[in-house]
């Protein structure tokens, strides 16, 4: 064997080391199962020694999760699976003003996952799996009049085509709500039913109550018009999303119910 220089022999079932030339390191290595997590908690430098990756769970609430300072572990990594059962969303907090890649905090929710490099003064992603939150609903339980002259919040109340946290569904107020900041693709659209009146119609987007964007189309008598707006939109934490239509016919119109044309739907483009 060259000076200064050992070979691994081998690494036998039980974990322990052995080098050739007669050191043999009882391990075994990489031993410790991971820590499981299901509520806030502060982690410390000391967790990052003896046991650096979570497996994060619960059922309950919405939780945090204090990562250690960055200061001092530079080099070191600390690694968080989400559960598959996992039902609620885990925000994982630098430590003070330090920063992961860049933001104070990241959200993370079921089957994701992320391994975390100190650089000495803030953390980094090196590896892990996003996976995009996508949400819809749309109408069911009876068609809805929509008035003439008026936008009118289209009523939406079964899901669809939904991986998100219940959270995001917000059936009482016909809207989807983001669950953490990114860029989303939003998609409102409306289709009216067997129209009485030619006139104008329209569809529109709308986001924290305010209209984003408005399309019209004209349809003639009898027309089952459909419209559809899809926007990539910078989203915050907390902002919602909503279908509205309005027409000019002098009379009220109606959205058939059971079509997924009448919805709001959005996908995340995912940034981490």
């Amino acid at each position: 064997m060259p000076y200064g220089k050992l070979a691994l022999d081998q690494i036998d079932t039980s974990g322990n080391l052995t080098i050739a030339g007669g050191l043999s390191v009882q391990g075994p290595i990489n031993s410790l199962a991971p820590s499981t997590i299901s509520a806030s908690t502060t982690l410390t430098s000391t967790n990052i020694l003896t046991n650096n990756t979570f497996i994060c769970s619960g059922t309950t609430a919405d939780y945090t999760i204090t990562l250690p300072t960055a200061v001092n572990n530079g080099g070191k990594t600390i690694t968080f699976i989400m559960s598959s059962a996992l039902t609620k969303l885990v925000t994982l907090d630098a430590n003070g003003t330090e920063t992961i890649d860049g933001s104070l905090t990241r959200i993370m929710w079921a089957g994701e996952s992320c391994t975390l490099l100190s650089d000495g003064t803030g953390w980094y992603k090196i590896a892990g799996k996003t996976i995009p939150i996508q949400a819809g609903l749309y109408k069911t339980g009876g068609d809805q009049a929509i008035s003439s002259g008026s936008l009118t919040k289209v009523t939406v109340q079964t899901s669809i085509a939904s991986n998100a946290p219940a959270s995001v569904l917000d059936t009482t107020n016909s809207r989807l709500i983001a669950p953490r900041p990114g860029i989303y693709t939003v998609n409102a659209s409306v289709r009216f039913k067997a129209v009485t009146s030619a006139s104008s119609y329209e569809a529109g987007v709308y986001k924290n109550g305010t209209n984003y964007n408005l399309m019209s189309r004209y349809m003639t008598s009898g027309d089952w018009g459909a419209m559809q707006i899809i926007h990539q939109i910078s989203t915050l934490a907390g902002d919602y999303y909503e279908t509205w239509a309005r027409q000019y016919t002098g009379s009220n119109q109606t959205l058939a119910s059971g079509l997924i044309e009448n919805g709001i739907y959005f996908t995340e483009i995912p940034q981490w």
